[in-house]
């Protein structure tokens, strides 16, 4: 069972910069994997073929 963390990310030092900040990288995921996505990731790919 995993651990539950009694921390907010704020706090732990994570932050959400914004999309002008200068920045070394970017991730992208595509729903490659649909065991890790909600319902099959179907939804999301539905959105993303619009």
């Amino acid at each position: 069972m995993p651990a539950i963390i009694d921390s907010k990310p704020r706090i732990d030092g994570f932050r959400m910069p914004g999309e002008f900040e200068p920045h070394r990288g970017t991730w992208m995921l595509w729903p490659v994997r649909t065991d890790t996505w909600r319902l099959g990731a179907k939804p999301r790919r539905m959105h993303l073929l619009r």
